[in-house]
């Protein structure tokens, strides 16, 4: 009966701590949110969420499974699985939470109580490194979770996320979905009409779309180019996937 009691007051425990820092974060972001007018970020917003979300609790990504019940909590993600994420997808988005709209990169802060306050005592960072250059859309937005180190070892922290709707993310996205549809043999050809206001450049040395002209911001893409070097104004692009690449006219 004891080990029983234990085991339903763990995850009681856990979702107390989530709830709790909840609140401190909507809180926060409150009273930040108040001396700044975002504007055009609800839809953003929503997408950032969602992408949160898909981090924190699917199998796929980083949500922590009991060993036991093989139960998932909400918003419980395993340290392990971040420590992998950290180093596997250091500069790109991970599949299991791949937008081909946006541009994201997620920090995962460890707090820590201290006679100060709560402050960070750990971080984590995956996804994208750079992004649309100049004035594009974004948001920062962030949830709180719980870190799992084991049953007996559970930390609070916070989930945030940088998501960038640019002229960059976009072009990459079309590119990158193309090549998933390529690779399920669902897609050998399609076509792209662009009015692009800077230039995109490819880098074959590190598979990257790259926009701007004296400081390019690059994005690292899932499948290799032959692509020419496209100005600013209107183009329309004829994209066909031959033998594992992506060959643009």
């Amino acid at each position: 009966m004891k080990g029983q009691l234990s085991f339903i007051i763990k995850p009681i425990t856990l979702v107390m701590v989530v709830a709790l820092l909840l609140l401190l974060y909507q809180s926060i972001s409150t009273s930040i949110g108040r001396q700044k007018k975002i504007g055009e970020t609800l839809d953003l917003t929503a997408s950032a969420t969602n992408i949160l979300l898909i981090l924190a609790n699917s199998r796929d990504c980083l949500a922590y499974e009991a060993p036991l019940s093989k139960s998932l909590y909400a918003n419980a993600i395993d340290v392990n699985r971040l420590d992998e994420f950290s180093k596997s997808y250091s500069g790109i988005e991970p599949e299991c939470a791949r937008s081909f709209d946006f541009g994201w990169r997620i920090t995962i802060t460890e707090l820590r109580n201290t006679a100060k306050g709560i402050v960070g005592d750990k971080n984590w960072t995956f996804g994208a490194r750079q992004f649309s250059p100049g004035n594009v859309p974004s948001v920062d937005f962030g949830m709180p979770v719980a870190i799992v180190y084991s049953e007996k070892i559970v930390k609070p922290g916070i989930m945030s996320i940088h998501l960038v709707d640019g002229e960059l993310e976009k072009i990459a996205g079309v590119f990158d979905w193309d090549c998933a549809m390529g690779r399920m043999n669902k897609l050998t050809k399609s076509s792209l009409g662009i009015d692009i206001k800077s230039p995109i450049t490819y880098d074959s040395g590190t598979n990257s779309l790259c926009s701007g002209s004296k400081i390019k911001s690059c994005r690292i893409l899932d499948c290799e180019m032959a692509f020419k070097n496209l100005d600013q104004g209107k183009h329309v692009l004829t994209i066909n996937y031959v033998n594992g690449k992506l060959v643009i006219k």
